[in-house]
């Protein structure tokens, strides 16, 4: 029991000197003061432990990805689906395909062709073998337009002109030596190019009126594997069987 009292007469005389300090104003504000400090440091502590944080590496991640310009993009594409459409002698064909691993797969005129290692074949699966071909638009589609061959004409050409659009959307114009292209950048992808080639094939004595391309691509980089059905079939360059595909 005297355990017990003593404690409550220290109780009493704590609050007794907690009643004389508030009596004087100067210690009463100085008091509230430290109240007011312990209180902000116990809130800082619990906002501190709770608030999630980002993670530096992250940001730093999908920032250096949004900023990368659409033309360094295009360079490091290793796979896109794509359209081409040729305009010329009120004739307008279409060749639908595929790039995956330095390869063009497409159709072109009910044909399947593949174009690699600047060479175009036309898939006879009839006999299984891959002929090769220098039919004009075939050729022109996945060689003389590839990704690579675009990429050094405008590398080396002069940039004309440029707009921005408020949804993000680039289009620029280019003049390399005689032939203009336009080129659509969406989201820092290339989606479109169009190119004029009617001057660059009156150089090589290929007349028409006008000669028109458009070139859309899609997919880009969403590639996770393609497979041909004519993984097989064996290449034929004139009269000679060289290898099969797997041996490219």
């Amino acid at each position: 029991m005297k355990k017990k009292s003593g404690r409550i007469e220290k109780i009493k005389e704590a609050y007794r000197k907690y009643k004389e300090l508030k009596k004087d104003p100067r210690k009463k504000a100085l008091m509230q003061l430290g109240a007011w400090l312990v209180g902000f440091l116990l809130f800082y502590i619990i906002a501190v432990l709770i608030m999630p944080h980002p993670n530096p590496y992250r940001s730093f991640s999908s920032s250096s990805n949004s900023n990368q310009d659409a033309l360094s993009n295009y360079r490091m594409a290793d796979n896109f689906e794509y359209t081409m459409s040729f305009q010329y002698s009120l004739k307008e064909d279409r060749v639908e395909g595929t790039y995956f691993d330095k390869k063009y797969y497409f159709t072109y005129l009910g044909k399947e062709y593949t174009s690699f290692d600047g060479k175009v074949y036309e898939v006879d699966t009839l006999n299984q073998t891959l002929k090769n071909t220098t039919d004009f638009i075939p050729l022109l589609a996945s060689v003389e337009l590839s990704k690579d061959s675009l990429l050094g004409w405008i590398d080396l050409s002069e940039k004309l002109e440029e707009k921005t659009y408020k949804d993000s959307k680039k289009v620029s114009q280019y003049q390399f030596q005689m032939i203009p292209l336009k080129v659509t950048e969406e989201n820092h992808q290339i989606t479109k190019i169009e190119i004029d080639l009617k001057a660059y094939l009156a150089s090589r004595n290929l007349l028409y009126d006008s000669f028109l391309v458009t070139i859309e691509y899609q997919e880009i980089n969403l590639l996770e594997d393609y497979q041909s059905h004519y993984e097989d079939y064996q290449i034929v360059e004139g009269e000679q069987n060289v290898t099969n595909q797997n041996g490219f």
